[in-house]
């Protein structure tokens, strides 16, 4: 039943269009808090590991070339404990609006539970 529903082409696509809709506005909010309240959020992978080993990060967004990096065993327990941590997780699909967006700012991103000023703990 829902396996079959899953396979046809109009269900993905439309499942795909939910996610990058989702992923848009994780990204905005990202945006928005970057500028107002900057330890709130926090990009590049050093700042993301000490947000997730402190429990803070609340959303992530990831670009999928990552994950078939050189370094993909980092990002793939970085969402490991995010996920498991209770955070919502988006992999984003690189050739997209978001995803080239989401390059710029190196790929990975995360909005914080709580404040975290993650520049002076980054070495």
């Amino acid at each position: 039943g829902i396996e079959e529903l899953i396979k046809r082409d109009s269900v993905r696509t439309l499942l795909k269009e939910v996610s990058t809709v989702e992923a848009e506005k994780i990204l905005e909010e990202f945006m928005e808090l970057i500028v107002k309240r900057p330890t709130k959020v926090a990009y590049g992978v050093n700042s993301i590991k000490i947000a997730v080993e402190a429990n803070a990060v609340s959303k992530l967004l990831i670009n999928d070339d990552l994950l078939s990096s050189d370094d993909a065993d980092v990002y793939e327990d970085i969402l490991s404990k995010v996920e498991g941590r209770g955070g919502i997780v988006r992999i984003v699909c690189s050739d997209t609006p978001v995803g080239i967006k989401l390059k710029a700012l190196g790929g990975i991103v995360a909005i914080l539970r709580y404040d975290l000023d993650t520049s002076s703990l980054v070495t």
